[in-house]
């Protein structure tokens, strides 16, 4: 149950602006596996049709669609010891966004996050993502990276990270 509390949490920080669906089957089997001290997996983010359409029209039809991977490389143990902190740090994840072009073309653009959560009596306040790392196209990097720091978006992912701790009170 701890463990999927991690994964919930871990994906939590996502936003939900653009990424419909989030396929965290290979996550499942490294949680679930109990004799493994780590989570290694790689969640893919996919735009459903309504978003594709959204992107295309906010980047005037130049892009036409974005695959973003996930990967989540952390220990079990220092994440759950950390969940009881004020302040939770979680592990650097690595974000790695395949973005189809209108011209058929695709180009990558990677970047790295590492969450901080503040917590006051029991409830998320405070969410910085620690934005790095901007590799590849660096202005879709940047755009993403803009989003992902909007106040919007913070508070979509606070709220998200929020009805999970809500939902596990007895």
């Amino acid at each position: 149950m701890r463990h999927r509390v991690i994964l919930i949490l871990l994906l939590a920080i996502i936003p939900n602006w653009c990424f419909a669906e989030i396929d965290t089957s290979m996550c499942n089997k490294s949680i679930n596996n109990i004799r493994n001290p780590n989570i290694s997996c790689n969640a893919i983010i996919t735009l459903n049709d309504t978003e594709k359409a959204e992107i295309k029209k906010s980047t005037s039809g130049t892009i036409e669609d974005l695959t973003c991977q996930l990967n989540i490389n952390a220990n079990k143990s220092e994440i759950i010891k950390n969940l009881s902190e004020p302040t939770v740090n979680l592990p650097k994840l690595e974000i790695k966004c395949d973005i189809a072009f209108n011209d058929k073309t695709n180009k990558t653009t990677n970047f790295s996050i590492a969450p901080r959560i503040d917590f006051k009596e029991n409830i998320a306040t405070d969410l910085t993502l620690n934005i790095s790392e901007i590799t590849g196209i660096g202005f879709i990097g940047k755009i993403i990276a803009k989003q992902l720091s909007s106040k919007q978006t913070k508070k979509q992912a606070l709220d998200a990270i929020n009805k999970v701790l809500e939902d596990l009170e007895p």
